[in-house]
């Protein structure tokens, strides 16, 4: 199993961090400004992330470990080539070209990892156990986004109120 870690975006100055973790670790550093974030107690522990470590957020989901764009990409040709082999009025190319396409989606999808991601502040975690978290969930995710629009709204009428008086 690879090492645990974690990746995050910083609060303060949006540097993307990678940093290992161990059962012992009490706090987080950005490596660009140095910004620390205490690492709650109990938080991880037997290999076990229980709860964001950079954030208040109790809910994280499971995720393949694979970046969207070149899944996207991957597709992308699929559907090209395969609208070009239709066009030229060869379908079973097209067809071989789109089972192509699918094959070549499920045995990456079979080989690449599984991530576990804060729903609130985006945090990666790899190399941790996973069982206790369940896949990704549109009801809590919705809930998350919701509140960060209510308090980014928040923030910028009290900041308007300030300005203005």
């Amino acid at each position: 199993m690879n090492p645990m870690n974690v990746t995050f975006r910083c609060v303060k100055c949006g540097h993307s961090n990678r940093v290992e973790l161990n059962g012992a670790v009490r706090q987080i550093n950005c490596s660009a400004c140095g910004e620390t974030v205490d690492v709650p107690h109990n938080a991880v522990g037997d290999g076990e992330v229980r709860r964001c470590l950079l954030c208040p957020c109790p809910e994280l989901f499971v995720r393949k470990d694979f970046p969207r764009s070149i899944g996207m990409t991957i597709i992308a040709i699929g559907i090209i080539a395969s609208t070009i082999t239709w066009a030229m009025y060869r379908p079973m190319t097209t067809f071989a070209i789109l089972g192509a396409t699918a094959l070549l989606d499920l045995v990456v999808y079979g080989l690449v990892g599984e991530v576990l991601e804060c729903y609130r502040c985006r945090s990666e975690y790899r190399g941790v156990k996973m069982a206790q978290h369940t896949a990704f969930e549109m009801t809590t995710y919705e809930a998350h986004r919701q509140h960060a629009a209510r308090l980014a709204q928040h923030a910028a009428r009290t900041l308007s109120e300030g300005q203005s008086k």
